[in-house]
C-alpha cells in the first residue's frame, strides 16, 4: 500500500505525525496476530499499532513489528502510520 505526503489525522504513540492507513480486522475465534511494516519505496519511516477502536486513545501497541494474543472473537484496528510526512510504499505482512 502507499501513504500520501501530508500530516496524518490519527497520531500513535510511537510519535508518527504522518499519513496513516487503518484496517478493521475481524478475528474469528482465539489466536495470535503478528503484524510487521517495512518500507518499500520512499522517505518514510512506517509503523505499526494496535487499537481497539479507531482513536489513538484506544492503542495498546505499536513499532515496526507488533504481537499480541486473543482469547475469543473480537475486531481489532490495525494501523500504518509514519513518522515523518513524507510519500512512499510499504508492505504490511499480517499472522493471524
Amino acid at each position: 500500500a502507499s501513504l500520501d505526503a501530508k500530516q496524518g489525522r490519527l497520531d500513535s504513540a510511537c510519535g508518527t505525525p504522518g499519513d496513516e492507513d487503518i484496517f478493521e480486522l475481524i478475528l474469528t475465534g482465539g489466536g495470535s496476530l503478528t503484524a510487521t511494516v517495512e518500507a518499500l519505496e520512499g522517505d518514510i519511516v512506517p509503523t505499526v499499532s494496535l487499537r481497539s477502536g479507531c482513536g489513538t486513545t484506544t492503542e495498546t501497541m505499536c513499532g515496526p513489528t507488533i504481537s499480541a494474543s486473543f482469547g475469543s472473537s473480537t475486531t481489532t484496528y490495525l494501523v500504518v502510520d509514519q513518522v515523518g510526512a513524507a510519500d512512499g510504499r510499504y508492505r504490511l505482512t499480517v499472522d493471524y
